[in-house]
């Protein structure tokens, strides 16, 4: 069957670069003919721009910009990993809205998703793109599709279901995405794994390969995106588990801050490609992160692990953690941290129930769509 797959891909952003790469890994895998639709929203990409924009504190935007000019080498080639790494797809050339539009594309189906594709607040309002609306000979499927947070009022508005009932097959990332939706449509829409999960550890060491990375042979891995009250959250319990443990802690480091956040020995990595992002995880001694891809993919690894939850997209990381029996790893805040830390813990386990029917929804959904069958 032939395949094409709009998402978020052409960023730097570690998950939307896996989950793309999972989705297509696993659709060629069962023998389709895949191609990823190399659209380029620029409200999208705008957000990972070098140089962060014009912004009313003065003083904040120097010393971003400041951050950027230190650290620009490595953020250069961090970029060029990124470009390496989405170079082993197949891909249409680059397009713009109104290349998509016009292309008229004769594909059997075309998948959209994963991650928050239909997030307003992400694409400048609802993007006709990520719906699909636009014209060819094709079947239009939505897969684990994320909205961040269905109480967003946006999602209330029918131009968002006059987009959505143009879909033949319709599925969601979160359950209450799922429920949520399906409520409105008066339809049982299933609930299925991000990209990542459909994947076997030894399936992501292929896709790891080898890379030249210099880190400690013990070290604590911390991953954040969004600065707030959970990344400082995430420092102090990282520093109290370095210090603890005598282990240091290797930060991949997104943002444009120039302070080191960490009272413990650091080793800080801002030219980390997604292959360098999943050796870190991979090799880590233990993991702490708010991410949900840092999450599932430290889930795929069995590796020691601490999850804040953040008040940003908690929804999302804390389904995660019910499917994964994570609830003696995730913690609300530092104190919370502390009042558990020293409880028995049992070893992550991959291979729970709610996974593996997750897993089995997910595949046969896939199988619906593609008729090929490729359960493990």
């Amino acid at each position: 069957m032939k395949i094409g797959i709009i998402t978020f891909q052409n960023v730097e952003n570690y998950g939307a670069v896996l989950q793309c790469r999972a989705l297509y890994t696993y659709l060629v895998a069962s023998g389709n003919d895949v191609q990823v639709i190399d659209y380029r929203c620029p409200v999208v990409e705008g957000a990972y721009r070098i140089f962060p924009k014009f912004r009313k504190n003065i003083f904040i935007l120097a010393l971003q910009y400041i951050s950027v000019i230190k650290n620009y080498r490595e953020i250069d080639r961090r970029k060029i990993k990124f470009q390496h790494f989405l170079a082993g797809f197949n891909k249409t050339p680059p397009m713009d809205i109104a290349e998509v539009c016009k292309t008229n594309f004769d594909y059997d189906f075309i998948i959209a998703g994963s991650d928050q594709i239909w997030n307003p607040n992400i694409t400048g309002g609802f993007d006709k793109v990520y719906f699909l609306d636009f014209d060819g000979r094709f079947r239009r499927a939505g897969y684990a599709i994320s909205l961040g947070d269905a109480n967003y009022p946006q999602f209330a508005e029918k131009q968002f279901y006059d987009y959505i009932r143009k879909f033949d097959y319709l599925s969601f990332r979160e359950p209450d995405a799922a429920d949520f939706v399906g409520e409105k449509l008066g339809q049982n829409l299933p609930q299925v794994l991000d990209p990542t999960l459909l994947l076997t550890k030894q399936q992501w060491d292929n896709i790891l390969g080898s890379t030249d990375m210099k880190v400690p042979q013990k070290y604590i891995f911390v991953y954040f995106v969004v600065n707030g009250q959970s990344s400082q959250e995430i420092v102090k319990i990282a520093d109290r588990l370095s210090g603890q443990n005598n282990v240091p802690i290797v930060y991949l480091k997104m943002n444009r801050s120039l302070k080191n956040p960490f009272k413990e020995k650091t080793v800080t990595v801002i030219d980390a490609g997604p292959k360098e992002f999943l050796y870190l995880i991979k090799n880590a001694t233990y993991v702490v992160t708010s991410s949900f891809h840092g999450t599932a993919l430290s889930c795929i690894y069995q590796k020691d692990l601490s999850v804040v939850i953040p008040e940003e997209r908690g929804s999302r990381v804390r389904a995660l953690a019910d499917m994964f029996h994570l609830g003696d790893r995730v913690y609300r805040s530092y104190e919370d941290f502390i009042e558990r830390c020293n409880e028995e813990k049992l070893p992550i386990d991959n291979r729970t129930v709610e996974y593996q029917e997750a897993l089995k929804r997910s595949v046969n959904y896939l199988h619906e769509i593609t008729g090929v069958d490729n359960y493990r």
